[in-house]
Protein backbone atom coordinates (compact mmCIF):
# COMPACT_ATOMS: atom_id res chain seq x y z
CA UNK A 1 0.00 0.00 0.00
CA UNK A 2 1.33 3.41 -0.94
CA UNK A 3 2.14 5.91 1.74
CA UNK A 4 -0.93 7.82 2.86
CA UNK A 5 1.08 11.03 3.23
CA UNK A 6 1.64 11.25 -0.52
CA UNK A 7 -1.98 10.35 -1.22
CA UNK A 8 -3.22 13.11 1.08
CA UNK A 9 -1.42 15.73 -0.98
CA UNK A 10 -3.80 15.18 -3.89
CA UNK A 11 -6.13 17.98 -2.93
CA UNK A 12 -3.21 20.43 -2.85
CA UNK A 13 -1.68 19.61 -6.22
CA UNK A 14 -1.78 22.26 -8.91
CA UNK A 15 -3.02 21.16 -12.31
CA UNK A 16 -0.53 23.42 -14.08
CA UNK A 17 -3.37 25.01 -16.10
CA UNK A 18 -4.47 28.61 -15.85
CA UNK A 19 -8.25 28.51 -15.93
CA UNK A 20 -8.45 32.23 -16.74
CA UNK A 21 -6.41 31.88 -19.93
CA UNK A 22 -8.06 28.66 -21.13
CA UNK A 23 -10.95 29.13 -23.59
CA UNK A 24 -14.23 27.49 -22.65
CA UNK A 25 -14.84 24.15 -24.35
CA UNK A 26 -18.23 23.24 -25.72
CA UNK A 27 -19.04 19.93 -23.93
CA UNK A 28 -21.36 18.93 -26.80
CA UNK A 29 -18.52 18.99 -29.32
CA UNK A 30 -16.47 15.79 -29.43
CA UNK A 31 -12.78 16.47 -28.81
CA UNK A 32 -10.05 15.49 -31.30
CA UNK A 33 -9.30 11.78 -31.40
CA UNK A 34 -6.59 10.81 -28.93
CA UNK A 35 -3.24 9.59 -30.26
CA UNK A 36 -2.51 7.61 -27.10
CA UNK A 37 -4.81 5.86 -24.62
CA UNK A 38 -4.12 4.18 -21.27
CA UNK A 39 -6.50 2.27 -18.99
CA UNK A 40 -6.04 2.48 -15.22
CA UNK A 41 -7.76 0.21 -12.72
CA UNK A 42 -7.99 -3.19 -11.08
CA UNK A 43 -8.90 -6.73 -12.13
CA UNK A 44 -12.11 -5.62 -13.86
CA UNK A 45 -10.21 -3.38 -16.28
CA UNK A 46 -7.42 -5.97 -16.55
CA UNK A 47 -10.04 -8.43 -17.85
CA UNK A 48 -9.39 -11.01 -15.12
CA UNK A 49 -10.97 -14.39 -16.02
CA UNK A 50 -13.10 -12.68 -18.67
CA UNK A 51 -12.42 -15.51 -21.11
CA UNK A 52 -13.51 -18.23 -18.67
CA UNK A 53 -17.21 -18.94 -18.88
CA UNK A 54 -19.18 -21.02 -16.40
CA UNK A 55 -20.72 -22.80 -19.37
CA UNK A 56 -17.27 -24.21 -20.11
CA UNK A 57 -17.43 -26.18 -16.87
CA UNK A 58 -19.48 -28.72 -18.79
CA UNK A 59 -16.97 -29.01 -21.62
CA UNK A 60 -14.29 -31.65 -20.89
CA UNK A 61 -11.79 -29.77 -23.06
CA UNK A 62 -11.93 -26.74 -20.75
CA UNK A 63 -12.72 -28.41 -17.44
CA UNK A 64 -9.12 -29.04 -16.36
CA UNK A 65 -8.08 -25.45 -17.10
CA UNK A 66 -11.05 -24.06 -15.22
CA UNK A 67 -10.55 -26.28 -12.19
CA UNK A 68 -6.87 -25.33 -12.08
CA UNK A 69 -7.81 -21.66 -12.11
CA UNK A 70 -10.40 -22.13 -9.39
CA UNK A 71 -7.87 -24.04 -7.31
CA UNK A 72 -5.31 -21.25 -7.57
CA UNK A 73 -7.83 -18.60 -6.58
CA UNK A 74 -8.92 -20.64 -3.58
CA UNK A 75 -5.46 -20.30 -2.05
CA UNK A 76 -4.22 -17.02 -3.46
CA UNK A 77 -6.18 -13.92 -4.42
CA UNK A 78 -3.26 -12.62 -6.48
CA UNK A 79 -3.63 -15.65 -8.75
CA UNK A 80 -5.93 -13.41 -10.77
CA UNK A 81 -2.76 -11.77 -12.03
CA UNK A 82 -2.03 -14.95 -13.98
CA UNK A 83 -5.42 -14.95 -15.71
CA UNK A 84 -5.71 -11.31 -16.74
CA UNK A 85 -7.23 -11.22 -20.22
CA UNK A 86 -6.28 -7.67 -21.10
CA UNK A 87 -7.37 -8.14 -24.70
CA UNK A 88 -10.93 -8.53 -23.34
CA UNK A 89 -10.92 -5.33 -21.26
CA UNK A 90 -13.89 -2.99 -21.62
CA UNK A 91 -11.42 -0.12 -21.91
CA UNK A 92 -8.17 -1.02 -23.68
CA UNK A 93 -9.00 -4.49 -24.98
CA UNK A 94 -8.09 -5.18 -28.60
CA UNK A 95 -9.30 -8.76 -28.98
CA UNK A 96 -8.91 -9.93 -32.57
CA UNK A 97 -12.50 -11.15 -32.97
CA UNK A 98 -14.13 -8.02 -31.46
CA UNK A 99 -15.94 -10.12 -28.83
CA UNK A 100 -15.59 -7.09 -26.54
CA UNK A 101 -16.29 -3.78 -28.27
CA UNK A 102 -13.91 -1.80 -26.11
CA UNK A 103 -13.12 1.90 -26.11
CA UNK A 104 -9.85 1.03 -27.85
CA UNK A 105 -11.63 -0.83 -30.65
CA UNK A 106 -14.10 2.03 -31.13
CA UNK A 107 -11.39 4.68 -31.20
CA UNK A 108 -9.30 2.59 -33.61
CA UNK A 109 -12.34 2.47 -35.89
CA UNK A 110 -12.79 6.25 -35.73
CA UNK A 111 -9.08 6.65 -36.47
CA UNK A 112 -9.33 4.32 -39.47
CA UNK A 113 -12.01 6.58 -40.94
CA UNK A 114 -9.67 9.55 -40.48
CA UNK A 115 -6.65 7.70 -41.87
CA UNK A 116 -4.82 7.90 -38.53
CA UNK A 117 -3.90 5.52 -35.71
CA UNK A 118 -4.05 5.23 -31.94
CA UNK A 119 -1.61 3.57 -29.56
CA UNK A 120 -3.15 1.77 -26.59
CA UNK A 121 -1.69 0.68 -23.25
CA UNK A 122 -2.90 -0.65 -19.91
CA UNK A 123 -1.40 -0.31 -16.44
CA UNK A 124 -4.37 -1.85 -14.62
CA UNK A 125 -3.62 -4.75 -12.30
CA UNK A 126 -5.64 -7.28 -10.31
CA UNK A 127 -5.89 -6.53 -6.62
CA UNK A 128 -4.91 -2.87 -6.91
CA UNK A 129 -6.64 -0.31 -4.71
CA UNK A 130 -6.78 3.47 -4.94
CA UNK A 131 -3.48 3.52 -3.05
CA UNK A 132 -1.84 1.87 -6.08
CA UNK A 133 -2.88 4.70 -8.41
CA UNK A 134 0.40 6.49 -7.68
CA UNK A 135 2.38 3.62 -9.23
CA UNK A 136 -0.11 3.15 -12.06
CA UNK A 137 0.12 6.82 -13.05
CA UNK A 138 3.93 6.56 -12.94
CA UNK A 139 3.74 3.65 -15.37
CA UNK A 140 1.21 5.39 -17.61
CA UNK A 141 3.43 8.47 -17.93
CA UNK A 142 6.50 6.33 -18.55
CA UNK A 143 4.66 4.34 -21.23
CA UNK A 144 3.57 7.55 -22.93
CA UNK A 145 7.11 9.00 -23.07
CA UNK A 146 8.16 6.62 -25.83
CA UNK A 147 5.00 7.09 -27.86
CA UNK A 148 4.05 10.76 -27.78
CA UNK A 149 5.56 14.21 -27.49
CA UNK A 150 2.91 15.02 -24.89
CA UNK A 151 3.83 14.59 -21.25
CA UNK A 152 0.96 12.20 -20.61
CA UNK A 153 -1.59 10.11 -22.50
CA UNK A 154 -4.31 11.88 -24.47
CA UNK A 155 -7.07 9.63 -23.14
CA UNK A 156 -7.35 7.75 -19.85
CA UNK A 157 -10.06 5.52 -18.42
CA UNK A 158 -10.21 4.88 -14.68
CA UNK A 159 -12.27 2.29 -12.82
CA UNK A 160 -11.00 1.86 -9.26
CA UNK A 161 -12.43 1.25 -5.80
CA UNK A 162 -13.65 -2.36 -5.74
CA UNK A 163 -10.57 -3.51 -3.81
CA UNK A 164 -10.88 -0.56 -1.43
CA UNK A 165 -14.22 -2.11 -0.51
CA UNK A 166 -13.11 -5.75 -0.64
CA UNK A 167 -11.64 -6.60 2.77
CA UNK A 168 -11.95 -9.15 5.55
CA UNK A 169 -14.20 -6.81 7.51
CA UNK A 170 -16.17 -3.64 6.72
CA UNK A 171 -14.05 -1.68 9.20
CA UNK A 172 -11.06 -2.30 6.91
CA UNK A 173 -12.59 -0.57 3.87
CA UNK A 174 -10.71 2.54 2.74
CA UNK A 175 -11.87 5.75 4.37
CA UNK A 176 -13.75 8.16 2.12
CA UNK A 177 -11.20 10.95 2.57
CA UNK A 178 -8.32 8.64 1.71
CA UNK A 179 -10.12 7.38 -1.38
CA UNK A 180 -10.77 10.98 -2.45
CA UNK A 181 -7.14 11.97 -1.97
CA UNK A 182 -5.80 8.94 -3.83
CA UNK A 183 -8.02 9.40 -6.88
CA UNK A 184 -7.75 13.19 -6.90
CA UNK A 185 -3.95 12.96 -6.82
CA UNK A 186 -3.99 10.61 -9.81
CA UNK A 187 -6.28 12.88 -11.85
CA UNK A 188 -4.21 15.93 -10.92
CA UNK A 189 -0.99 14.30 -12.12
CA UNK A 190 -2.53 13.17 -15.41
CA UNK A 191 -3.88 16.64 -16.21
CA UNK A 192 -0.65 18.28 -15.06
CA UNK A 193 1.33 16.02 -17.42
CA UNK A 194 -1.01 16.69 -20.34
CA UNK A 195 -3.46 19.62 -19.90
CA UNK A 196 -5.33 18.47 -23.01
CA UNK A 197 -5.86 14.94 -21.72
CA UNK A 198 -9.39 13.58 -21.56
CA UNK A 199 -10.32 11.31 -18.68
CA UNK A 200 -13.36 9.09 -18.11
CA UNK A 201 -13.91 8.06 -14.49
CA UNK A 202 -16.28 5.13 -14.30
CA UNK A 203 -18.64 4.73 -11.40
CA UNK A 204 -18.45 1.50 -9.42
CA UNK A 205 -21.06 -1.17 -10.23
CA UNK A 206 -23.85 -1.88 -7.77
CA UNK A 207 -21.94 -4.78 -6.23
CA UNK A 208 -24.61 -5.61 -3.64
CA UNK A 209 -27.23 -6.23 -6.31
CA UNK A 210 -24.80 -8.20 -8.45
CA UNK A 211 -23.85 -10.28 -5.42
CA UNK A 212 -27.49 -11.10 -4.72
CA UNK A 213 -28.01 -12.19 -8.32
CA UNK A 214 -24.91 -14.39 -8.38
CA UNK A 215 -25.13 -15.95 -4.92
CA UNK A 216 -27.52 -18.78 -5.77
CA UNK A 217 -26.56 -19.14 -9.42
CA UNK A 218 -25.56 -22.56 -10.68
CA UNK A 219 -21.82 -23.20 -10.92
CA UNK A 220 -21.00 -26.88 -11.51
CA UNK A 221 -24.27 -28.25 -10.22
CA UNK A 222 -22.51 -30.88 -8.12
CA UNK A 223 -20.52 -30.96 -4.88
CA UNK A 224 -18.33 -29.14 -3.89
CA UNK A 225 -19.18 -26.29 -6.26
CA UNK A 226 -22.87 -26.70 -6.95
CA UNK A 227 -23.62 -22.99 -6.63
CA UNK A 228 -21.60 -19.81 -6.63
CA UNK A 229 -22.12 -19.48 -2.90
CA UNK A 230 -20.37 -22.85 -2.39
CA UNK A 231 -17.31 -21.56 -4.22
CA UNK A 232 -17.30 -18.30 -2.27
CA UNK A 233 -17.21 -20.21 1.03
CA UNK A 234 -13.85 -21.69 0.03
CA UNK A 235 -12.09 -18.64 -1.38
CA UNK A 236 -10.67 -15.41 -0.05
CA UNK A 237 -12.72 -13.41 -2.52
CA UNK A 238 -13.98 -10.01 -1.35
CA UNK A 239 -15.23 -11.18 2.03
CA UNK A 240 -17.10 -7.92 2.66
CA UNK A 241 -19.45 -9.07 -0.09
CA UNK A 242 -19.30 -12.83 -0.37
CA UNK A 243 -19.27 -13.63 3.37
CA UNK A 244 -21.81 -11.06 4.58
CA UNK A 245 -25.45 -12.31 4.88
CA UNK A 246 -28.05 -10.56 2.78
CA UNK A 247 -30.01 -8.01 4.78
CA UNK A 248 -27.24 -7.62 7.34
CA UNK A 249 -25.90 -4.30 8.58
CA UNK A 250 -22.52 -5.05 6.99
CA UNK A 251 -24.08 -5.55 3.56
CA UNK A 252 -25.88 -2.24 4.01
CA UNK A 253 -22.59 -0.54 4.91
CA UNK A 254 -20.95 -1.96 1.77
CA UNK A 255 -23.77 -0.56 -0.36
CA UNK A 256 -23.43 2.83 1.30
CA UNK A 257 -19.67 2.77 0.72
CA UNK A 258 -20.18 2.19 -3.02
CA UNK A 259 -22.56 5.16 -3.13
CA UNK A 260 -20.06 7.30 -1.18
CA UNK A 261 -17.20 6.40 -3.53
CA UNK A 262 -19.35 7.20 -6.56
CA UNK A 263 -20.22 10.61 -5.13
CA UNK A 264 -16.52 11.22 -4.58
CA UNK A 265 -15.67 10.25 -8.16
CA UNK A 266 -18.40 12.54 -9.48
CA UNK A 267 -17.18 15.42 -7.30
CA UNK A 268 -13.57 14.97 -8.44
CA UNK A 269 -14.66 15.27 -12.07
CA UNK A 270 -16.71 18.39 -11.31
CA UNK A 271 -13.95 20.03 -9.26
CA UNK A 272 -11.29 19.29 -11.85
CA UNK A 273 -13.31 20.84 -14.66
CA UNK A 274 -14.09 23.88 -12.53
CA UNK A 275 -10.40 24.33 -11.75
CA UNK A 276 -9.20 24.03 -15.33
CA UNK A 277 -12.12 25.83 -16.95
CA UNK A 278 -12.45 22.90 -19.36
CA UNK A 279 -14.65 19.82 -19.61
CA UNK A 280 -11.89 17.25 -20.00
CA UNK A 281 -12.93 14.92 -17.18
CA UNK A 282 -16.19 13.00 -17.31
CA UNK A 283 -17.80 10.91 -14.62
CA UNK A 284 -19.64 7.91 -16.09
CA UNK A 285 -22.60 7.12 -13.77
CA UNK A 286 -24.29 4.44 -15.88
CA UNK A 287 -22.00 1.63 -14.74
CA UNK A 288 -23.75 1.75 -11.36
CA UNK A 289 -27.28 1.67 -12.78
CA UNK A 290 -26.70 -1.11 -15.32
CA UNK A 291 -28.54 -4.32 -14.44
CA UNK A 292 -26.02 -7.17 -14.50
CA UNK A 293 -27.31 -10.75 -14.50
CA UNK A 294 -25.63 -14.03 -13.63
CA UNK A 295 -25.02 -14.51 -17.36
CA UNK A 296 -22.69 -11.49 -17.31
CA UNK A 297 -20.22 -12.88 -14.75
CA UNK A 298 -17.31 -15.23 -15.16
CA UNK A 299 -16.37 -18.60 -13.69
CA UNK A 300 -15.66 -17.10 -10.26
CA UNK A 301 -19.20 -15.69 -10.07
CA UNK A 302 -17.69 -12.28 -9.39
CA UNK A 303 -15.77 -10.73 -12.29
CA UNK A 304 -17.46 -9.78 -15.58
CA UNK A 305 -17.15 -12.22 -18.47
CA UNK A 306 -17.02 -11.04 -22.07
CA UNK A 307 -20.71 -10.15 -22.03
CA UNK A 308 -20.22 -8.21 -18.80
CA UNK A 309 -17.19 -6.42 -20.23
CA UNK A 310 -19.34 -5.35 -23.18
CA UNK A 311 -21.92 -3.91 -20.79
CA UNK A 312 -19.18 -1.86 -19.13
CA UNK A 313 -17.85 -0.75 -22.52
CA UNK A 314 -21.28 0.41 -23.72
CA UNK A 315 -22.14 2.21 -20.49
CA UNK A 316 -18.87 4.13 -20.18
CA UNK A 317 -18.62 4.90 -23.90
CA UNK A 318 -22.12 6.40 -23.96
CA UNK A 319 -21.20 8.54 -20.93
CA UNK A 320 -17.90 9.55 -22.53
CA UNK A 321 -16.54 11.99 -25.09
CA UNK A 322 -17.16 10.44 -28.52
CA UNK A 323 -20.67 9.05 -28.15
CA UNK A 324 -22.30 11.92 -30.07
CA UNK A 325 -22.78 10.81 -33.65
CA UNK A 326 -21.58 7.30 -32.86
CA UNK A 327 -23.28 4.56 -34.90
CA UNK A 328 -23.33 0.99 -33.60
CA UNK A 329 -24.66 -0.06 -37.00
CA UNK A 330 -21.67 1.41 -38.87
CA UNK A 331 -19.26 -0.07 -36.33
CA UNK A 332 -20.79 -3.52 -36.78
CA UNK A 333 -20.39 -3.18 -40.55
CA UNK A 334 -16.75 -2.29 -40.01
CA UNK A 335 -16.24 -5.37 -37.85
CA UNK A 336 -17.78 -7.64 -40.49
CA UNK A 337 -15.55 -6.09 -43.15
CA UNK A 338 -12.41 -6.62 -41.06
CA UNK A 339 -13.35 -10.24 -40.39
CA UNK A 340 -13.97 -10.88 -44.10
CA UNK A 341 -10.61 -9.42 -45.05
CA UNK A 342 -8.85 -11.53 -42.43
CA UNK A 343 -10.62 -14.65 -43.63
CA UNK A 344 -9.43 -14.02 -47.19
CA UNK A 345 -5.83 -13.67 -46.03
CA UNK A 346 -5.90 -16.84 -43.94
CA UNK A 347 -7.94 -18.89 -46.40
CA UNK A 348 -6.99 -18.01 -50.01
CA UNK A 349 -9.26 -19.31 -52.70
CA UNK A 350 -7.43 -22.40 -54.02
CA UNK A 351 -3.72 -23.04 -54.47
CA UNK A 352 -1.44 -20.40 -56.01
CA UNK A 353 -1.23 -20.40 -59.82
CA UNK A 354 2.10 -21.13 -61.56
CA UNK A 355 3.02 -20.30 -65.15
Amino acid sequence: MQTKLLASLGILLSFGVNAQSTPAIDPATPPPLPKTMVSIGDSITAGAVASLSRAQLYNPLYLFKLLSTLGEVVFKWSAYGAVQDRHLSWASGLNSNFSVKSHAHRLAYLHSRAGTQIQVGSVSWSGDTSYDLEVQVDRALEWNKTRSADGGPDYVTILIGANDICADDVKDMSEDREFYNNVNTAISRLIEANPNAHVVISSLPDVNTLNSVARNSRLMGVYPYAKCEDFWRKVNLCRTLTRMPEGSLDRYLVGEKVLAYNRILRDIATETNAHTGMQNVKYAPTTYTKAFTDKDISVDCFHPNQKGQNILADATWNDGFWAKGWSDKDFDKHIKKVKRERAKKHHPLGPPHHR
